[in-house]
């Protein structure tokens, strides 16, 4: 049994990145290493992302946004306000929408 294995791409040149690609991979000398070489970058990129939980996200934005000095402005009223107040429970409501 051979230790060569081929792999058979087609590309679709109407899709522009069917297209780029294709148009790279042609001007590429040793095509199958470089196809090696970006697949396992790619690996190990997917590998060092980090995935953090809404609820872990939540609280280091409000830690953020509680160490700014932040000061909100009534836009109906034109007027700073200066009290201490809570932070809008809409701008949490962004992280459960992501």
């Amino acid at each position: 049994m051979s230790k060569i294995r081929r792999i058979n791409l087609c590309f679709d040149m109407r899709r522009s990145e069917d297209r780029e690609v294709y148009n790279l991979l042609k001007s590429k000398r040793n095509k199958t290493a470089y196809v090696v070489d970006v697949i396992l970058k790619n690996k190990e990129l997917e590998s060092s992302v980090v995935t953090v939980d809404k609820d872990t996200l939540r609280n280091i934005f409000e830690e953020v946004l509680n160490q700014t000095h932040i000061v909100f402005k009534d836009t109906k009223n034109k007027e700073k306000i200066t009290e201490d107040i809570d932070i809008p429970a809409d701008i949490f409501n962004i992280i459960d929408n992501i």
